[in-house]
């Protein structure tokens, strides 16, 4: 995960200007169950990156705390007027008790040990009956990729029943 979080690091701005802002819409209806399901609660995203799906969450009527591992992100979100924390979802201690923990391509960059750790994690740091909700790329095997950034990025592909098992 480090090579990946350097590449963030280095392409915070690259990222925003090459990712559609109005990407976010593509979510909806996943954020509109994940919304009905922590009802107005506090939750923890991991990996914000510019803090879209946060300000998302936010107007739903969520309490959210951003986080992201590259400083950078935390940087932007901050001249943006938010707050946010550093945090290396593999390393550091997420806290809690969070209503829900949300985490929007974040833990496709994470390998088969380090994803169950972090599930592992994420199920400590919510209260009884907590949501979690994460998205994966759908496939098989895993890959470093320059795409989007020019810089590597690497990525772990699922299919459900490896999820549901190691979940």
């Amino acid at each position: 995960m480090n090579r990946t979080l350097t590449s963030y690091e280095s392409a915070a701005d690259l990222y925003v200007q090459r990712t559609r802002r109005d990407s976010t819409r593509a979510w909806q209806p996943f954020i509109d169950e994940f919304v009905a399901q922590v009802d107005e609660g506090l939750v923890l995203e991991l990996g914000s990156g510019p803090g879209w799906h946060a300000a998302e969450l936010e107007r739903s009527g969520l309490r959210v705390e951003r986080s992201d591992g590259a400083a950078a992100f935390v940087d932007m979100m901050e001249r943006d007027g938010y707050s946010a924390r550093k945090l290396d979802i593999v390393t550091d201690v997420f806290g809690g008790m969070y209503d829900g923990i949300f985490a929007n391509a974040v833990l496709l960059h994470l390998n088969s040990l380090q994803f169950d750790a972090v599930i592992a994690k994420a199920a400590a740091a919510l209260r009884p009956g907590g949501m979690l909700a994460f998205t994966l790329k759908e496939g098989d095997g895993e890959e470093w990729s320059n795409e989007k950034l020019d810089l590597p990025r690497y990525f772990k592909y699922w299919r459900e029943p490896e999820v549901r098992a190691s979940t």
